[in-house]
């Protein structure tokens, strides 16, 4: 028989499984009677070992993500056309949502507050380490104001002992980040899994194959991007010109 391995889809599904036993006031042992099970079966369920040797992706609801962000260890994410989403302000994931065009307005902000909640998972003993194309930086989402608040946000956040941010510089053109943004995470229990967020959908990849090339990725990152001291003095000069700007344009704003 495989050896069973606890996976996310697995972890979510024991989670409601344990919840409806808890509100159906029956132990383990009747659930199992009910379902001919033996007892160890039942554990490995609602343990998220649902008999399944391995998943290479699954589709999951935020929840879920929620859920595993809570008990990482390590976290190591890489965006090419944004900031992350665990760095950006309220007014920056607002701006974000507004320019969706599969996020309805009536939505919007349900959804910032169901990004903070990510945010707010996130212990402060995690150790985050966040690798940002430079072009992410010049990119004005929801203008000037909003701009200068996300980078002084960042420079912020870089000060943290947790956090360490790492930018890839633009003129290196091509590198092994091309294929698109990622979040992996590692656990003292379980496998690592890498998050990516698509349109209106998150998949959570475990395959061991899989993780092993997102692994690659990040190890030519590393080897190709800013170190943390340079990262923090380009945020700092982009921050103080996109302060100047903001300043320059107040009293065209206050004429209008």
């Amino acid at each position: 028989m495989p050896k069973r391995v606890s996976t996310a889809r697995g972890r979510e599904f024991g989670a409601g499984l344990r919840a409806a036993i808890a509100n159906a006031g029956l132990t383990s042992r009747a659930v199992a009677d009910i379902l001919d099970w033996d007892q160890a079966k039942l554990s490995d369920v609602v343990n998220g070992k649902g008999g399944a040797s391995s998943t290479v992706c699954a589709p999951v609801r935020l929840r879920t993500v929620v859920e595993h962000l809570m008990v990482a260890e390590t976290l190591t994410s890489w965006h090419t056309h944004m900031v992350p989403v665990f760095l950006q302000t309220a007014d920056y994931m607002r701006e974000v949502l507004l320019a969706s065009s599969t996020a309805p307005v009536a939505e919007l902000q349900d959804r910032v507050e169901a990004l903070l909640a990510c945010q707010e998972s996130l212990r402060h003993d995690v150790k985050c380490t966040y690798f940002i194309h430079e072009l992410v930086l010049y990119v004005q989402v929801g203008g000037a104001e909003v701009h200068a608040g996300q980078l002084l946000h960042l420079l912020h956040m870089a000060n943290r002992l947790n956090v360490t941010i790492r930018i890839v510089p633009a003129a290196l053109g091509a590198h092994a980040g091309l294929a698109g943004p990622f979040t992996h995470l590692s656990f003292p229990k379980y496998e690592p899994l890498v998050w990516v967020e698509i349109e209106n959908s998150s998949l959570l990849v475990e395959g061991k194959d899989a993780i092993e090339g997102y692994d690659k990725v990040v190890h030519a990152l590393d080897g190709n991007s800013l170190d943390e001291a340079d990262s923090k003095d380009l945020i700092v000069r982009l921050y103080y010109a996109s302060s100047a700007i903001e300043d320059e344009a107040r009293p065209l704003l206050r004429t209008e």
